[in-house]
């Protein structure tokens, strides 16, 4: 007996004991511009500490800007700010106190941990010659939280309020490094930017903004214009190439890694958690290339019905998979749907008494069947767009969607979270977890879910071939415009028009759908993206671009607690 209350005892010493992580939940940072171009910034990071003896944040790239009044609190408590600071004391000795330290490249903001727990840690400074002049304008470009930090934090917020309110006419913005948004609070007159989703090690935060001349008195300068620090800032961006990039590529940057979850076990240290990302995004990207080659495995496979009877806006996760989905194609094919049920209609005019130009309107007559919660937030957009009218101009709804480019960022969002909801709840989606010792979970296709996807594949394919797979008596009108409206989601709609004109002279006559109803379709469709796109490029705010933002002033790499 004795044994084996020593072998018991033996055994509970080796067994692991629970630890507790470090945990960032939340960083903030208002900054306040002044008339002269300097900057209050006041961070705000609500933290639980598990283990290290200090906090620090590097501030490198300062240029002629410096670095004053460093003050610090510890839930609520000043520290005490102290000259020569050593990092190589206690914890115990460096509690309750603050200092800098200075380094190659710039300095670092320091303070002791304290006890640990949980912590509200307010530290602010003040940044001399933050906004520059340049040789056309007025910009601040400054990186405002870093990349590889010791444990990356769950949300990020940044407010930068001026000397007075901002307009739309005052600046222009764009954000780097992060997935989120950069947006105008036209109600306040400031500057909001806020993450979508946790940030990881290599995520940073980093703002262009740009002013009218003279619109601050600032005494520092940079010897260029605006336009070629716009271009040095979007090097390895998504501004400005919106035409290069499919749009499939855009909205998996805003979905981002939204359906990644991570199995995080008891244990404090963060190789633990940099493990388990690692290999749940490495698991994710190897998923992903086999998805995606179905395309070319299926290449000569059909599939000889619809191949799904749900709404088929669910299907957008699935679709995201392949290369000839597009955010467009969605809006088309509500377009065809609604045009089908007789809720709206296109009427095209010619305007001008000396250069004809044709014009094309949306009518309203009716509300269509609004199958999902996502096709009823687009037709609510679309209504706001009308501003009460039953009729909807190309140009209004331009002016519109330029207008709200942040209504459409959310609904792409929104419209992502109802179809892996949807396609959970039917089965085509589970969570599934992996990793060996360092478990994480992730939404994967089941088999259902990849008979889904591959039906999808066959089933463009056979529209694709439809005439020559067909023949006459295969007629049905009504199964013909459904099959329309899967081909708008597979971008290939126009094409399988004509497939059906081969095959049946007379569909032209019986179907509700005009051939130019099908390109007034996607016209709509491709003015809401390129607006939008437009906005978001221009300066308007909306999503963030992760890569891009090199060469900023300010932050640099590292921080957090050593």
């Amino acid at each position: 007996m004795k044994r084996i209350l020593l072998l018991l005892l033996f055994t509970m010493i080796l067994l692991p004991h629970p630890a507790y992580a470090q945990e960032f939940y939340n960083w903030k940072v208002d900054v306040e511009l002044q008339e002269n171009g300097d900057g209050l910034v006041k961070n705000t990071w609500i933290t639980k500490e598990t283990k290290g003896t200090e906090k620090y944040l590097p501030i490198e790239n300062l240029g002629d800007s410096k670095i004053l009044n460093f003050k610090v609190s510890d839930n609520g408590t000043p520290l005490e700010p102290i000259n020569n600071w050593d990092s190589d004391r206690s914890r115990e000795e460096k509690a309750g106190k603050s200092g800098i330290l200075k380094t190659n490249n710039g300095l670092e903001l320091v303070f002791g941990v304290g006890e640990y727990g949980d912590h509200k840690y307010e530290f602010e400074y003040t940044v001399t010659n933050m906004v520059k002049a340049l040789e056309n304008g007025q910009s601040l470009y400054w990186r405002f939280i870093n990349d590889k930090l010791s444990t990356p934090p769950e949300e990020i917020e940044i407010t930068v309020k001026g000397f007075k309110p901002f307009t739309k006419d005052d600046v222009n913005m764009w954000s780097f490094g992060y997935p989120g948004e950069v947006v105008l609070d036209e109600s306040t007159g400031e500057i909001k930017a806020r993450s979508s989703e946790s940030l990881k090690s290599s995520h940073f935060a980093t703002l262009l903004l740009q002013f009218p001349e003279n619109y601050f008195n600032t005494s520092s300068s940079l010897n260029k214009t605006q336009e070629e620090l716009r271009e040095q800032a979007f090097e390895g961006s998504d501004y400005g190439r919106e035409e290069e990039n499919s749009s499939t590529d855009r909205f998996f940057e805003i979905i981002g890694l939204l359906f990644i979850g991570l199995f995080v076990i008891a244990a404090p240290f963060a190789i633990i958690a940099g493990v388990r990302s690692y290999r749940s995004s490495a698991w994710m990207r190897k998923l992903t290339k086999e998805y995606k080659s179905r395309e070319k495995m299926l290449e000569k496979e059909y599939f000889r019905e619809l191949p799904y009877t749900g709404a088929f806006s669910n299907l957008s996760h699935i679709l995201g998979y392949t290369s000839f989905f597009t955010k467009e194609n969605i809006i088309t094919a509500f377009l065809l749907k609604w045009i089908k049920e007789g809720a709206i209609e296109f009427k095209s005019s010619e305007k001008g008494s000396i250069i004809k130009r044709e014009e094309v309107s949306m009518l309203f007559h009716k509300s269509p069947s609004l199958n999902t919660a996502s096709e009823k937030e687009f037709y609510n957009l679309l209504m706001e767009a009308a501003d009460g009218k039953n009729r909807l101009e190309e140009e209004d709804l331009k002016k519109y969607f330029k207008k709200n480019y942040v209504k459409y960022d959310n609904f792409f969002m929104h419209l992502e979270g109802h179809s892996v909801s949807a396609l959970t709840e039917e089965g085509y989606l589970e969570e599934r977890e992996d990793g060996g010792h360092y478990k994480y979970k992730m939404n994967v296709l089941t088999d259902s879910g990849q008979t889904l996807l591959d039906k999808n594949i066959m089933f463009k394919n056979y529209l694709e071939e439809y005439s020559l797979l067909n023949e006459r008596d295969s007629y049905n009108v009504h199964l013909w415009e459904d099959y329309l409206i899967y081909a708008a989601i597979y971008g290939i709609a126009e094409e399988v028009y004509k497939e059906f004109e081969t095959l049946e002279p007379g569909f032209q006559n019986d179907t509700v759908f005009y051939p130019y109803y099908i390109h007034h379709s996607y016209l709509y469709s491709s003015a809401i993206q390129s607006s939008y796109d437009s906005a978001r490029s221009a300066g308007s705010g909306g999503s963030s671009s992760i890569g891009g933002g090199g060469g900023s002033f300010g932050g640099g790499s590292g921080g957090g607690t050593r």
